[in-house]
């Protein structure tokens, strides 16, 4: 899954920001310290990765399961977010990085509603790296609200029930074209083996059928954790 601008950059790259929490604390300093150099590693995490040509970065920032958490940490980490959507979105903008942000938006404020909004607007034409943040974004939640999409369709005459199928489906989650990034990333690495492989593309999916050795270099698959060291 490499990149088209170097053959050793991923395309995507996806960040489990987890452990800041746990590293403020083993030091006898309070939760929000370490979010808050969670935020910075963030910040040139995102400008590294631009540098080195990563075409999407998605940040894993805030599960629903973190709701909870003890209330004020939560109302901490809500002024964290709401602060850097306010400092952070025209320095992304001005490097032409677009920044979209999914996730069950109603249990945020309306102000942090608000400047989600207002960020995906500014940065919606950019075409420098796309950043992802994962805001009280969960599976099971991502599952339901495309059902939810499909069923309201249904209702309104745009589909029948026979048009409900699990490519249908798909499409309709937050993560589709996360996904289809990676699933096409992959076929493209399959291509460039010497074994044995049959690939091809139907109706926008990737079909491939590999018989050879896997030699995909897994260390070019990044699953990273933000904390501060």
């Amino acid at each position: 899954m490499t990149s088209p601008n170097s053959p050793s950059t991923p395309r995507h790259v996806a960040i489990i920001m987890d452990g800041n929490n746990r590293w403020a604390k083993s030091r006898g300093w309070a939760g929000i310290r370490g979010h808050r150099a969670g935020a910075e590693t963030v910040r040139s995490t995102i400008r590294r990765a631009a540098e080195q040509g990563v075409e999407v970065l998605t940040l894993f920032a805030f599960s629903s399961e973190n709701w909870k958490r003890p209330a004020n940490e939560v109302s901490a980490l809500m002024e964290l977010f709401l602060l850097a959507l306010k400092r952070e979105v025209k320095k992304l903008h001005r490097h032409d990085i677009r920044l979209s942000v999914i996730g069950e938006r109603s249990r945020f404020s309306n102000s942090i509603q608000k400047h989600i909004q207002s960020a995906e607007d500014m940065t919606r034409g950019n075409r420098g790296m796309h950043v992802v943040i994962c805001a009280n974004y969960g599976g099971r939640w991502d599952i339901v609200q495309a059902a939810q999409s499909m069923a309201q369709q249904v209702q309104d005459g745009q589909l029948t029930v026979r048009d409900i199928t699990e490519d249908a489906l798909s499409a309709q989650l937050s993560m589709e074209d996360q996904t289809k990034l990676l699933t096409k990333a992959v076929a493209t690495e399959l291509q460039t083996v010497e074994d044995e492989l049959s690939y091809r593309e139907v109706n926008g999916q990737i079909e491939y059928k590999y018989t050879g050795v896997f030699k995909i270099d897994l260390d070019d698959i990044i699953t990273g954790w933000v904390q501060t060291q």
